[in-house]
């Protein structure tokens, strides 16, 4: 299978509208994200190192204010399994660190599955752990409140 790169786009969040549907045939996961507004600035964008090594859990959060804004990965038909980084992007908006929750997993292995972040939240978590048998990874996330922010002249609240 082909590299996942799902790239930041100034001001916009990759945090909406994920689908994940698993594929037995290649025994991997097809994604399709969405994007909503945010105010995120792209001057403080960062690729994350690789968070896992294959077969292995893994549990990523972006650093204080940052969220997630896009994620990369590689597939390896050996293990039948991906490599993960994120992208982490400064948030002009204040990030709520004491308001925020992870997410159960949100699927069992080999189905599809669909989950929006929270209106007036962001995604600054992900966590991922694998089974040799199906060959899949069950997922979970992380979201903080985003408080109101000042833009230029204009008050915004997400």
């Amino acid at each position: 299978m082909l590299p996942l790169s799902l790239l930041p786009l100034s001001g916009r969040d990759r945090s909406r509208n994920g689908r994940r549907t698993h594929n037995n045939y290649y025994e991997d996961r097809q994604w399709d994200f969405g994007c909503k507004d945010k105010f995120i600035q792209r001057t403080g964008c960062f690729l994350s190192h690789y968070v896992n090594n294959f077969d292995q859990d893994f549990t990523f959060e972006c650093p204080l204010h940052y969220v997630i804004t896009g994620m990369h990965s590689f597939h390896n038909n050996f293990f039948e399994d991906r490599r993960w980084q994120f992208y982490c992007s400064k948030s002009k908006c204040e990030v709520n660190s004491t308001n925020c929750q992870w997410t159960p997993y949100m699927n069992w292995f080999d189905e599809t599955f669909h989950w929006n972040v929270p209106d007036n939240h962001v995604l600054v978590g992900a966590g991922s752990y694998h089974h040799n048998y199906y060959e899949d990874r069950r997922w979970r996330y992380k979201y903080c409140e985003q408080k109101s922010c000042y833009q230029g002249s204009v008050y915004s609240h997400s």
